[in-house]
């Protein structure tokens, strides 16, 4: 503990920051995101450029905040352009932040758990910095000071006023004077009743908490706390995200967040304030803060939170000691206290969810929704708000909220559809729409009407003309990159119904659109097939029509003419949807379509891959898909051990190519399985040991399907991904030009390609860092474009310069990954 991590890597400068990222073996990274302004007022509440942000803290011109799954960003000052820069340095799990009250330089950042197979080979926990974040040190693995503890998140910090770090852990509340070492505090005996959730410094006092309300505070630098009081507690209930973490303190006064009364017949709930007075040894039970409800699982989407900030003298409540409360869609502030101890609140923000914003002027604005942190400046200047769609601040000057996400390009893409020509890009996010690229150059724009967020994109590379943006099966939108569509001739279609069947409701498993091949002549612009449950329904001119392939439980269905009559629930088109293939295996899962290598195209002669069978043991079987009487043959040498997840597949485990269909790679719990040749029309397979080996770490993570990301249960948010759980191989994806040319990403290690000459070039050292999570991936010619969980959208050219690291084929008999080697952390 206390040893010095190697991140002594500089910040990435302003200049330049929408051009070359990164330039090295003459592979250059460009970051392609979509960009707000500082100081902009309007659509504040629409769909942001900017991602979730968990923590912002620091004054106007040194602001911080701590991003999901893309480390810690500084917003440098305006003299400099006022953009925000990434700290490529900082602790890539970022979670919990405070900054010095004496020195803006001087920070603490806390981390959830790491993500590798072993816990002892995560560098997870809390890690200080003296200079603004460009290096870090002073780390603290909080299970090296309990042996008995296995967690290393740290999901609250705090810096008391002499500088000593404080923070949370499951392992107790660990301390670090100014020069000194890293500690546990001493406490008293029964507590924590459960693991410290909470740690606040207030003047020269430090609280905090456990996860059952339990409140001890130090008058000793927190070397040793005591409990609070010896009165009984008023009975909590923890309701929300953020509830069991939530703490704010004065001297004399300690606050944490409840579940109140339910109201509206249940379905939501107020937002309760236990408080401790220390002047009266006395607890003050709040139990409404303005009549602000809550949602049960369905309105708190963001964080309920508490602030504290004493400025002056801190002798009048109000204005030298300030109070704020969250209950994740709106902030207010105390501006009297009752007789009783309880106060009185003004909204001073709110969202669309929350029915709108405040009426004062400097706080006037409605903002995107879920609400994850409040900061006040320390001398009162500005405050921020970070949510779901970045940092939004105010400058107390009447004119209210606005923007400060400038270069916050913290997306967290869901999917990427990139066609042949590079130039029309779609991807959807999580809670902030879907974005599409119409011409070159910067011009994203958001197609609206996805209700949020996207959760998959397809389209036709090879034709570029339009996309499809799915939130699910009966909400996604056909865009024309801003061209006039053939079905209303307007530029976008919204509320496009691509299947009724909500078995399969957000899977882009079970929707693909047949890819045109290289010189391939196919009229129709859009090739769909769909797998869905029998009958299969849709609407069009005549009234509603219907496949039922002969009773059976499901079938694929196919429309040749996507473009033209994509809705189910209303086209023109009486042809429309027709069977494609039936007789089923049972228990579909997951499907592919593809042509022959040297025969006619999948829109002539399509070969259907299908991934079926019951939960843990899923089977591949192949089918020329001749529509009635389709003959499935299962794949006689399939890997074993497909990785299996029920129907939580964001892409795979089956990646075939849409251009060769005995071109099929398979992950397993065994590594990655290839195969690039064909015995009497079956694919014969091999484990692909580079590939494996990169996309594992050399065997750091396990080959698996179903991680969500982080340790979820010791902070309230560990990943932005939606339902779609994240693969150790998250995606793959073949060049319409080259079909021979394959990229491959993880969510664990970077992203990596083949260009058709047996090498995998590894192109994560060129990503910037702390790198996020890879789950999508484009590939035209000699550019890989990426889709990140938390960085947005990036794209490296030149990477057929990459230096190659591995060649295929492995032997035929290797049937393992070969034995992991260390591997430097990202």
């Amino acid at each position: 503990m206390g040893s010095i991590r190697d991140r002594m890597v500089s910040v990435v400068s302003a200049v330049g920051i929408l051009s070359v990222l990164l330039s090295c073996s003459g592979v250059q990274v460009y970051d392609l995101n979509p960009n707000t302004p500082d100081g902009e007022t309007k659509g504040l509440s629409s769909a942001s450029t900017a991602g979730l942000t968990l923590r912002v803290d620091g004054r106007p011109d040194y602001l911080y905040a701590v991003t999901l799954n893309a480390g810690v960003y500084r917003s440098i000052p305006a003299a400099f352009g006022g953009a925000w820069v990434q700290l490529n340095a900082s602790p890539p799990g970022a979670y919990s932040l405070a900054v010095d009250p004496r020195d803006v330089r001087h920070i603490v950042v806390g981390e959830r758990d790491g993500d590798r197979a072993d816990p002892a080979a995560n560098t997870a926990g809390a890690w200080e910095s003296l200079d603004g974040g460009n290096t870090w040190g002073g780390y603290l693995d909080p299970r090296s000071l309990d042996p008995q503890c296995v967690s290393q998140a740290v999901p609250s910090v705090a810096i008391t006023s002499n500088g000593t770090l404080v923070a949370a852990t499951d392992c107790g509340i660990a301390f670090r004077p100014i020069g000194g070492q890293w500690g546990l505090a001493q406490l008293p005996s029964g507590f924590p009743a459960d693991r410290i959730t909470a740690v606040a410094a207030s003047r020269s006092r430090v609280w905090a908490r456990d996860g059952q309300y339990n409140l001890v505070v130090s008058d000793s630098g927190a070397a040793v706390f005591a409990n609070a009081t010896s009165q009984p507690r008023p009975a909590a209930q923890i309701a929300a995200t953020g509830d069991s973490a939530s703490l704010a303190a004065f001297d004399t006064l300690a606050v944490m967040v409840c579940r109140g009364d339910t109201v509206n017949s249940g379905a939501q709930n107020l937002t309760r304030l236990i408080m401790y007075d220390a002047a009266t040894d006395a607890w003050i039970d709040q139990g409404s803060v303005a009549g602000a409800v809550n949602g049960n699982g369905n309105f708190s989407i963001g964080r309920r939170f508490v602030k504290a900030y004493t400025i002056g003298e801190g002798r009048h409540w109000g204005s030298e000691q300030q109070l704020y409360v969250c209950n994740a869609q709106e902030v207010f502030r105390a501006v009297g206290r009752n007789r009783d101890g309880t106060f009185v609140f003004v909204r001073v923000a709110g969202t669309t969810v929350s029915g709108g914003g405040s009426t004062i002027p400097n706080w006037k604005g409605t903002l995107h929704p879920d609400i994850w942190d409040f900061h006040l400046a320390p001398d009162e200047s500005a405050a921020w708000v970070a949510h779901d769609g970045g940092v939004v601040e105010t400058l107390m000057d009447g004119k209210g909220w606005h923007t400060r996400s400038n270069r916050l390009n913290t997306h967290h893409v869901q999917h990427l559809f990139v066609p042949f020509d590079g130039h029309h890009l779609a991807y959807g996010t999580q809670d902030n729409d879907a974005w599409t690229h119409n011409q070159p150059g910067l011009d994203w724009q958001t197609t609206g009407g996805m209700l949020g967020d996207c959760n998959f994109v397809a389209g036709d590379a090879g034709k570029g003309s339009a996309a499809l943006l799915v939130r699910d099966v009966g909400n996604a939108v056909l865009t024309g990159f801003g061209s006039a569509l053939p079905t209303s001739g307007q530029a976008q279609a919204p509320g496009v119904v691509v299947n009724n069947d909500q078995f399969f409701f957000q899977s882009p498993v079970a929707f693909r659109f047949i890819q045109t091949r290289q010189g391939e002549q196919f009229a129709n612009p859009l090739d769909a097939v769909v797998l869905t449950r029998m009958p299969f329904t849709w609407t069009d001119a005549n009234g509603p029509q219907m496949i039922n392939a002969g009773g059976q439980p499901f079938a694929l269905v196919r429309n040749q003419n996507f473009e033209v009559a994509p809705d189910v629930a209303g086209g023109t088109d009486t042809a429309a949807w027709q069977l494609a293939a039936d007789n089923l295996p049972a228990n579909p899962r997951a499907f592919c379509v593809s042509g022959m290598r040297n025969g006619p195209g999948a829109h002539t002669a399509p070969i259907y891959y299908l991934l079926a069978g019951s939960a843990g043991a899923p089977r591949l079987f192949r089918s020329d898909g001749q529509a009635q009487g389709t003959a499935w043959t299962p794949v006689p040498n399939q890997p074993a051990h497909i990785v299996d997840n029920g129907l939580g597949y964001r892409n795979g485990p089956v990646f075939v190519n849409p251009y060769d269909a005995d071109m099929v790679y398979v992950l397993t719990t065994d590594g990655i399985f290839v195969s690039t040749n064909a015995t009497d029309m079956l694919p014969t397979f091999d484990l692909d040991g580079p590939l494996s080996q990169l996309v594992s770490g050399n065997g750091a993570f396990d080959f698996k399907a179903g991680f969500q990301g982080g340790d979820g249960t010791n902070v309230d948010k560990a990943f932005q991904n939606g339902s779609w759980p994240m693969e150790t191989l998250s995606d793959m994806v073949f060049d319409h030009a080259n079909p021979t040319h394959v990229a491959a990403a993880s969510a664990f290690t970077g992203v990596f390609v083949n260009l058709g000459d047996g090498v995998w070039r590894d192109l994560s050292p060129y990503l910037p860092k702390p790198r996020s999570s890879i789950v999508s991936v484009g590939l035209v010619g000699n550019q890989v474009y990426v889709g990140t969980l938390g960085r947005g959208v990036l794209r490296l050219d030149g990477v057929n310069r990459a230096r190659g690291l591995r060649k295929l084929p492995a032997p035929a008999s290797e049937s393992a990954p070969k034995p992991p080697r260390p591997r430097p952390d990202q």
